[in-house]
């Protein structure tokens, strides 16, 4: 859609509700797409409340518990980062040829069954099964949910509008949290399925991408989407369809050939030009820093990492109060997405992240040592590392959707979330020989914290300002860019 200023021309100003009311239906179909990443938390963190629960029924010996070696557990909770690369890599293919909401749609069947077999398992395998299917419906939600608002949404709302998706991404982490305190794996695995299928009716009754409705030659369809998108603002705006930032390029997309060997080549191409290869590996590095800074493998294995640094605080509670203050930060962060550039944000995350990882370090060491009694400064202190990860978790994934061009959007932007699961299984999996080849947990901790102030080095370097950005612009920064500071053509880059 276009941005608002652009399209009231002509006219009084209006007012806030007026704005408010024009944006309505875009708010709308962002909201309902982004409450499929619940069921995304939800699975995140169903490992850190199953493992304790069955370590537990096992060591009082109930009659019904399901042995899970440590071996099987590590494997169980980086099962899921194991099949998403795959199921990116297919979610992309379908994510381009079917459309961004029909795979979204999709998704709920096998979150479904995966949430089923799971909440009925009578033995490992089962676990495992179930969490494979949940982990590949996982995949077919995060970047399609992402590319889809990218593609509705005007652009002084498009970063608001993309945060709605880690709102739910955390509420789905903090629920689960919360129902592990005082309700058995197999309850929480029940809610998940009703989840599901609330999911379901959220995505039914909103209309497709008209980007990606016009792409196929869709244009009654995509009349209608943009119609339906506009329909409180129409009197005020003279923009058509094809007048929409977002479609400057249309003309090189009606070009796209149809043969399939031709169709490959012809993708292969894109991905060869500055406005695919750049991007791919500016956002490639930066999941590579987002996985291994660490903050996922704690929310896997909260219970266990919150115990082992020292603090006589409820393992569970703490695991709460971790995703409390998180969910806290995804709701500040739609305010923060509208108001501050994604470079600024993205480097306040990276460099809270290290303060407070490193000093969650020397004290965890310290407490081991018996070096001193305050025990609650790396609860504290993990507790405020999660708060500025929020930034690092989301807005690479908006910044993804927004710097690929529109012919290879889909497939590019879950080849990089193919990417960020395969470094997550190699975090998961890295976790313990970390912890004994650096002495324990404060070692690892420091490495989570170097990993960090890469992170903030590279973002100072490379990543590009998407803030308030038509995309069309942002594709042509790639075009004569690589490092920022170094950026060429800056009038290419209007804010609005």
């Amino acid at each position: 859609m276009a941005d608002l200023n652009n399209s009231i021309s002509g006219e009084p100003s209006v007012s806030k509700f007026q704005e408010l009311k024009f944006v309505f239906p875009e708010i709308v179909a962002a909201t309902a797409v982004s409450f499929l990443s619940i069921s995304v938390g939800l699975g995140t963190a169903y490992s850190a409340i199953l493992i304790p629960q069955l370590s537990a029924a096992q060591r009082n010996k109930e009659l019904d518990a399901i042995t899970l070696t440590e071996t099987e557990g590590v494997w169980f909770t980086s099962s899921v980062a194991l099949v998403m690369p795959f199921a990116g890599v297919i979610a992309g293919v379908l994510t381009d040829n079917l459309g961004r909401l029909r795979v979204l749609q999709m998704s709920t069947l096998p979150q479904f069954i995966g949430w089923v077999i799971i909440a009925t398992a009578s033995n490992t395998w089962m676990l495992f099964a179930g969490r494979l299917v949940t982990g590949f419906a996982g995949a077919l939600v995060i970047v399609p949910s992402m590319v889809y608002v990218s593609e509705i949404s005007s652009p002084k709302i498009r970063g608001a509008l993309q945060s709605i998706s880690s709102t739910f991404y955390n509420a789905g982490l903090l629920t689960t949290y919360l129902k592990g305190w005082f309700l058995s794996w197999r309850v929480i695995a029940w809610l998940a399925v009703a989840y599901s299928v609330i999911s379901l009716l959220c995505v039914l009754f909103i209309p497709e991408s008209s980007v990606w409705l016009l792409k196929k030659g869709k244009s009654g369809d995509a009349q209608k989407s943009f119609e339906w998108f506009t329909k409180y603002r129409q009197k005020y705006e003279s923009e058509t369809l094809n007048e929409s930032p977002q479609l400057q390029n249309m003309e090189i997309i009606k070009e796209e050939p149809f043969s399939l060997k031709t169709r490959i080549r012809w993708t292969l191409k894109q991905f060869a030009l500055p406005t695919g290869y750049k991007p791919f590996l500016i956002m490639a590095a930066l999941m590579v820093i987002q996985e291994f800074s660490g903050a996922h493998v704690i929310m896997m294995n909260a219970v266990i990492f919150f115990e082992g640094i020292g603090t006589n605080f409820d393992p569970y509670l703490a695991s709460v109060y971790m995703a409390t203050m998180r969910v806290g930060m995804a709701v500040t962060q739609i305010w923060l997405m509208r108001r501050f550039n994604r470079r600024a944000l993205l480097m306040v995350s990276c460099v809270g992240m290290t303060i407070c990882m490193i000093i969650s370090a020397v004290y965890t060491k310290w407490i081991q040592d018996g070096s001193t009694t305050r025990n609650w400064v790396p609860l504290c202190m993990l507790i405020l590392y999660f708060m500025f990860f929020t930034g690092l978790i989301s807005i690479p994934l908006v910044v993804t959707t927004e710097v690929f061009p529109l012919p290879i959007r889909g497939l590019a932007s879950n080849l990089i979330s193919a990417i960020l699961y395969i470094m997550l299984f190699g975090a998961l999996q890295s976790f313990y020989p970390l912890y004994n080849a650096l002495g324990g947990l404060s070692g690892v901790q420091y490495f989570y914290g170097l990993v960090s102030a890469v992170g903030f080095i590279f973002v100072f370097l490379f990543l590009p300002e998407t803030h308030n950005k038509d995309l069309w612009v942002i594709e042509r920064y790639f075009l004569h860019n690589t490092m920022y500071f170094s950026m060429k053509g800056k009038h290419l880059i209007p804010c609005h």
